[in-house]
C-alpha cells in the first residue's frame, strides 16, 4: 500500500466523513468539463463534505459555490487532505486542482 493510500485510509477527518451518523449520500452539484463538485449534507447545522474532482487532462480552477451546497452567503472552509482551515469565506471558494486529482474539503455555514 502506498503512503498516499495509507493517509487517506487513516486520515481521521477522512473518517469522520466517512462514517457520519447522517449515513447521507454524496451528490453531484456541478460538472464543467469533467471538472465535478460534489457535495455531502453531513450532521451538525450547516456542515457539507465537499468534493472538488478534475478529471480533465490539465489542471483547472474548480469552484464550490455555497449556494449550490445549500449554505447561506459566508462559510468557514477547511481543506480535509492538507488538514488546512482556510477561514472564512463570502459566495464560494475556489480552488486550482491538478489533474485527475482531487481536494477535499469541509464547509460549514455562518449563521449571518
Amino acid at each position: 500500500m502506498s503512503a498516499d493510500t495509507k493517509g487517506v485510509l487513516t486520515n481521521s477527518e477522512v473518517l469522520a466523513i466517512d462514517q457520519d451518523s447522517l449515513g447521507k449520500q454524496g451528490v453531484r452539484v456541478s460538472d464543467d468539463s469533467g471538472r465535478q463538485v460534489y457535495s455531502r449534507v453531513l450532521s451538525g447545522t450547516g456542515r457539507r463534505a465537499v468534493l472538488l474532482l478534475n478529471r480533465s487532462t490539465a489542471a483547472a480552477m474548480i469552484t464550490a459555490r455555497f449556494s449550490d451546497l445549500g449554505l447561506g452567503a459566508t462559510a468557514t472552509v477547511r481543506n480535509v487532505w492538507t488538514a488546512t482551515d482556510l477561514g472564512s469565506m463570502t459566495t464560494s471558494y475556489s480552488v486550482s486542482v491538478p489533474a485527475s486529482d482531487s481536494v477535499l474539503l469541509l464547509v460549514t455555514n455562518v449563521a449571518n
